[in-house]
């Protein structure tokens, strides 16, 4: 008796898990497919926040560089609005870590010979680590939320270099996993 009450509550989560309830679950991989039909999807940038606690990122710069990679999307057409009262969807920013070292982390490589050459090879070292979310801006729901991650390496990338350099990569990959067509619904 206990043994079949058990199979029938595992086979309940198995199922469960497998069918979401909305249909939205799946497809909020990310937000092309709700927006890119949209003639213009008016948009609000909040300003940038930083909680890494060592306020080195240029948050100003990020914020332009975020708002000229949607002004220049062509698949989905972002009109940059100043308030939130006009907006479609609102997009916040919170930065929670950003790293500069001189010489780079030894990776995650197999074999003896791709360790040894990764130690011997020195090169500048940069991470930056964000909390993107997009708003519905009229019903205040959360469309989309993630942590981002971008990192560089480069032989000449001093530590102020490395802000813009990396911000910049974190926000291509924002747009590839929150706007991006080949990163829809899977």
């Amino acid at each position: 008796m206990k043994r079949g009450l058990a199979v029938v509550f595992m086979v309940g989560i198995a199922l469960a898990l497998a069918f979401p309830q909305e249909g939205k679950c799946r497809e909020q991989e990310n937000l092309y497919g709700m927006l890119s039909g949209k003639s213009a999807v008016k948009t609000h940038v909040s300003d940038i926040t930083d909680s890494s606690g060592g306020n080195e990122v240029d948050v100003i710069f990020l914020k332009e560089a975020l708002e000229n990679a949607l002004a220049t999307r062509l698949t989905i057409n972002f009109e940059l609005v100043p308030g939130k009262e006009n907006a479609d969807i609102i997009i916040d920013c919170d930065i929670t870590e950003f790293l500069w070292t001189a010489e780079d982390p030894v990776d995650n490589i197999t074999g003896i010979a791709g360790i040894a050459m990764d130690t011997l090879v020195t090169e500048n070292y940069a991470r930056i680590q964000a909390v993107f979310s997009v708003t519905d801006a009229a019903g205040g729901e959360q469309l989309w939320r993630r942590e981002l991650k971008a990192t560089l390496t480069s032989k000449d990338m001093p530590r102020q270099k490395s802000i813009s350099m990396v911000s910049e990569r974190l926000v291509k990959i924002f747009m590839r996993e929150c706007f991006s067509k080949t990163h829809g619904a899977r």
